[in-house]
């Protein structure tokens, strides 16, 4: 590493070299991703119903607010956001909905122990490391941008805790009773394993010159962040970025710059001075990371003549403050992409809002014509002869009008001073159309009133009905699940194994995943170790299909015990007992084992019957004579007649 930030100083040639060639593709890929911009910003104004104000609504806004004067104003219809997150609900239950929710199968014929370990370890970390929001994210993104975009690093958290102690005061090795309070500072280690992250479109540098589904076969990859100056210092201390000293005086610089002429009061600045823009500038550093694979030799950064991937960080485009080989075995960029449609030439694949802005429009427009034709219905309209009425009355805008006639119109006919226009509202079938323009855009895009969680028929529905009515509406969302399993999800949880199996040194306890708990006596944890995660894994894709209802998934099973208890041959092979106790915890009663009745070994119960704190219930005595002295020795008394039994004893 030495060596690197010795060929890589701020202000050499090398620098110079390396910064242009890894800002000349980052703005290589800006350039094609740039086209993209413009829709994914009015998608995000979709998803958040945003409309730009019109001058003829913001007439009507001041009146409403100052004058009081009720205006109508233009409305957006969100169908097209109720239609995304239905989606969004659909895809993170069944992808999040799995315990675990990546579920592997060994490549190479693992025992099921090992299986066991590899997805609880998995969990552990997606649990542990707050995984499971970016994953909703993630979901989310590709509905809402066409694509989704998640990143994985191997994190080994390290903190340094600081307390007040006291501690002894001593005068030759002799302690004086009294205290002095000391700052001490202990290094805690923290979470150990693989953290998710998510990435803005916008911040996405991939190679323009494949597809996004296939980013893995490009040259390189990256993305922009913003990072706190207190994470640039952190890593500097653990070795991974180095020319500190350069970017500190450029962000002194810009401090200084940023608040020239404004009012605050101005710091004289003097040599050693650096702390005080240190602790005044709030602003973040602007990174840039790129992965690219490289030939070590033709960059001078090594004699290899083979391709591998290496990772530059540039801060604010001008510093080099990070490279080195990236290091992992799966030898991937470390980013995974979901696309909403199975496109494997376009570039850019369309979002959901994207495909339903045209017919949402249309639902705008239908509803706001409506309503404005209804409002301009309800206001009286009238054609006046302002020479025969009092115009003071025909204006005055309150309820119960009555309106005047002045002395020349006495004993006339009043229509010939004032006549009220015929009004007809021709807009009372827009809200017809409304529903037939929904249902165009539910066949569309594959969600409908099921998955809304609307019942389409009039009147009662048995639950085979609504069950059925529901799997039926799924079929293109279960297409698309399962194009996410096959693309994104399967490049990340491959990642994830890899990871683990590289950089997990330890033996941890972990919690069982799934229903296993139960699995070998009840046990809840299983103790993981590197060895017991090799070899060869595959994600086990999820087929698209809603998780099983857990009230049918009770009643079918407690149909089940009811047949076991009857079938002799059945209970021979299964521990009724186990099933009744998974069956409860099924229909969610977590505490079921708590009733459970703890036997003891047999010479444990020996020994407390030697002593005293036990003693036989019935059918054998302590002579060997059957039920002879069993109430003699203390146990509980035959009776003399059993009912339908017959004579005890």
């Amino acid at each position: 590493m030495a060596q690197l930030k010795n060929l890589l100083k701020f202000g050499t040639r090398h620098h110079q070299f390396v910064r242009d060639a890894v800002w000349k593709r980052k703005r290589f890929s800006e350039d094609k991703m740039r086209n993209r911009y413009e829709r994914w910003r009015k998608d995000e104004e979709s998803f958040i119903f945003y409309m730009p104000e019109k001058d003829i609504d913001a007439t009507r806004r001041v009146l409403r607010e100052s004058g009081g004067q009720p205006q109508m104003t233009t409305l957006k219809i969100p169908y097209d956001y109720a239609v995304l997150m239905s989606a969004h609900t659909y895809w993170t239950s069944v992808f999040l909905g799995r315990d675990p929710i990546f579920q592997y199968a060994g490549r190479e014929g693992q025992s099921q122990d090992a299986t066991l370990a590899m997805e609880a370890l998995i969990n552990h970390q997606i649990t542990a490391g707050r995984g499971i929001p970016p994953l909703y994210i993630w979901l989310l993104d590709v509905g809402k941008y066409g694509v989704g975009l998640i990143g994985e690093f191997w994190d080994e958290e390290k903190n340094v805790v600081a307390k007040i102690v006291d501690v002894p005061d001593e005068y030759l090795g002799i302690q004086l009773g009294t205290f002095t309070k000391e700052i001490k500072r202990v290094l805690v280690n923290g979470f150990q394993g693989n953290r998710l992250y998510n990435i803005r479109p916008y911040d996405f540098y991939p190679d323009p010159r494949v597809t996004m589904l296939n980013l893995q076969q490009g040259e390189f990859c990256g993305r922009r962040v913003p990072v706190g100056w207190n994470e640039i210092i952190r890593r500097a201390a653990t070795g991974k970025y180095f020319n500190i000293e350069q970017l500190r005086k450029w962000r002194h610089k810009n401090y200084r710059t940023s608040e020239e002429g404004s009012a605050q009061i101005q710091r004289p600045v003097r040599p050693g001075d650096e702390t005080w823009f240190e602790t005044m500038d709030m602003s973040n550093v602007e990174l840039l990371e790129m992965y690219i694979e490289i030939i070590p030799r033709q960059w001078k950064l090594g004699n290899s003549t083979y391709p591998e991937i290496w990772v530059f960080t540039l801060a604010n485009e001008e510093i080099i403050i990070g490279a080195q080989p990236l290091g992992l075995y799966h030898s991937k960029f470390p980013f995974s992409a979901l696309e909403l449609e199975p496109d494997g030439y376009a570039m850019f694949k369309r979002s959901m809002l994207e495909i339903a802005k045209p017919m949402t429009d249309i639902i705008t427009w239908l509803v706001n014509t409506h309503f404005y034709n209804t409002r301009k219905a309800l206001n009286d309209m009238f054609v006046v002869d302002p020479s025969k009425v009092v115009m003071k009355d025909v204006l005055d805008p309150k309820p119960g009008k009555i309106i005047r006639l002045k002395d020349e119109m006495f004993g006339q006919d009043v229509r010939s001073a004032i006549t009220q226009f015929q009004v007809t509202d021709v807009t009372q079938t827009h809200m017809n159309d409304v529903q037939s323009i929904a249902n165009m855009l539910q066949r569309v895009t594959g969600v409908n009133d099921a998955m809304m969680g609307l019942s389409n028929q009039k009147g009662r529905q048995t639950a085979t009905e609504v069950r059925t009515s529901s799997t039926f509406g799924v079929n293109r969302l279960k297409t698309i699940s399962e194009w996410f399993s096959a693309t994104g999800f399967t490049d990340l949880s491959y990642m994830l194994v890899a990871n683990s199996q590289q950089l997990y040194d330890a033996e941890k306890k972990v919690r069982i995943a799934g229903d296993m708990w139960n699995y070998k006596g009840g046990q809840r944890f299983l103790n993981v170790t590197p060895d017991m995660i090799a070899g060869g894994w595959d994600f086990v894709p999820v087929d698209g299909t809603l998780p099983i209802d857990r009230f049918a998934q009770v009643n079918m099973w407690t149909q089940l015990l009811q047949q076991m208890a009857q079938s002799p041959q059945v209970l021979q092979q299964f521990d009724l007992g186990r099933v009744f106790s998974w069956v409860a915890q099924l229909g969610g009663l977590k505490n079921i084992n708590q009733f459970k009745i703890e036997v003891d070994d047999p010479v444990a119960l020996q020994q407390q019957a030697t002593a005293g704190n036990v003693v036989p219930i019935s059918g054998q005595s302590t002579s060997g004579r059957p039920g002879g002295d069993t109430a003699a020795a203390g146990g509980a008394p035959i009776p003399s007649q059993v009912p339908a039994v017959g004579p005890g004893g």
